[in-house]
């Protein structure tokens, strides 16, 4: 196994677009709810289940901290999935 440097970029919905999706509040739809008292940033992101039969599913998962520095040994990707990772 090989070892690579990885570049740390900005977090924007144009650096990753080829991933995926970023969610952000900036230029989002405000729609102002429960009788004033809340602000809904209105369909910040879609889930997509069109194909092969997919099933929406919402998941909490709690992890641990890692040690630092962090090592990175594998990334993910689900091509057929839709995910949103927030604190």
């Amino acid at each position: 196994m090989t070892s690579a440097n990885l570049k740390i970029s900005v977090l924007s919905k144009n650096n990753f677009g080829p991933y995926g999706e970023v969610i952000e509040l900036k230029d989002a739809e405000k729609l102002i709810i429960n009788q004033g008292t809340t602000t809904r940033f209105n369909a910040l992101s879609t889930v997509d289940v069109a194909t092969e039969n997919g099933e929406p599913i919402l998941s909490i998962f709690e992890a641990q901290r890692r040690p630092e520095p962090i090592k990175l040994e594998v990334m993910e990707r689900h091509p057929l999935g839709s995910q949103a990772f927030f604190p």
